[in-house]
């Protein structure tokens, strides 16, 4: 995908005609002429200021304010450039397929089709966006062996656990626990 086709995408999706778009784009200080808009709808070639870009974005209510800006960048960078962030994003979504087939089961298919529809735009600013509110997501490679050291050592003892996230955890009285123990008899 182009920056002009992410760009039709996101005003079709948006509903917005070209003199809103034109409009709410002046309002927010990103004064583009129709002449201008269309060039950018229409000519693969064409890629607007960083201010535009994320201002299209914004008045269209892209679900990333940058997504037009890193597609436009994308769009003037080299093609081996592209091919090494394409490669790097299929090899992200098959390891997280991996992950996921487990968590997942049967909801899984859906996760598939959403993965592998995503623009490469939209896998770098999901990535962006998961790493500033989940930064315990970009753990080291240490500590990713470290929990296969203990998982494996778990499951050599025969015994089967399940790691949760401490804050996904609900804390219970003893009280509590005896109670749901005798309603599960």
């Amino acid at each position: 995908m182009n920056f002009t086709q992410l760009l039709n995408q996101i005003i079709e999706e948006s509903g917005l005609s070209n003199k809103e778009i034109i409009e709410k784009c002046e309002e927010a200080g990103a004064k583009i002429s129709a002449n201008y808009l269309s060039i950018l709808k229409n000519n693969p070639n064409k890629v607007p200021s960083e201010k535009v870009a994320i201002t299209l974005a914004k008045v269209c209510n892209a679900k990333f304010e940058n997504i037009l800006l890193v597609q436009s960048y994308l769009d003037k960078a080299p093609d081996f450039i592209r091919e090494f962030i394409e490669r790097i994003q299929r090899q992200v979504i098959e390891e997280a397929k991996e992950v996921y087939e487990v968590m997942w089961g049967e909801q899984i298919e859906k996760y598939y089709e959403t993965l592998d529809r995503m623009s490469t735009a939209e896998f770098i600013c999901e990535c962006m966006e998961n790493w500033k509110t989940n930064p315990t997501t970009t753990r080291s490679d240490e500590k990713t062996r470290e929990i296969e050291k203990l998982i494996n050592r778990i499951q050599a003892k025969g015994k089967k656990y399940a790691l949760v996230k401490m804050e996904d955890v609900k804390y219970i009285s003893k009280e509590e626990y005896e109670k749901m123990s005798d309603l599960s008899e």
